[in-house]
């Protein structure tokens, strides 16, 4: 399959919106695992590691190891 024709199901939840900007948390379904995110940039950025990777890695953004990592369904 072509990178371009990867695809993923992901759930978003905005949870706040300060600065002009979304935060909250965006779960990838595929995997059942639940990354929060500060910025809508950060949200996409997300989802596209997330694709990229897909097989390989794991729901995560490298550049930013402090943002927690929630497992499972979030309630």
């Amino acid at each position: 399959m072509k990178e371009s024709q990867k695809k993923g199901t992901f759930v978003v939840r905005i949870e706040y919106t300060q600065n002009h900007s979304w935060q909250g948390s965006v779960t990838w379904t595929d995997r059942n695992e639940t990354q929060q995110f500060r910025s809508a940039l950060e949200l996409v950025h997300l989802m596209d590691n997330a694709l990229a990777g897909s097989s390989t890695q794991s729901f995560c953004c490298a550049e930013d190891a402090s943002l927690p990592s929630v497992q499972g369904n979030p309630t």
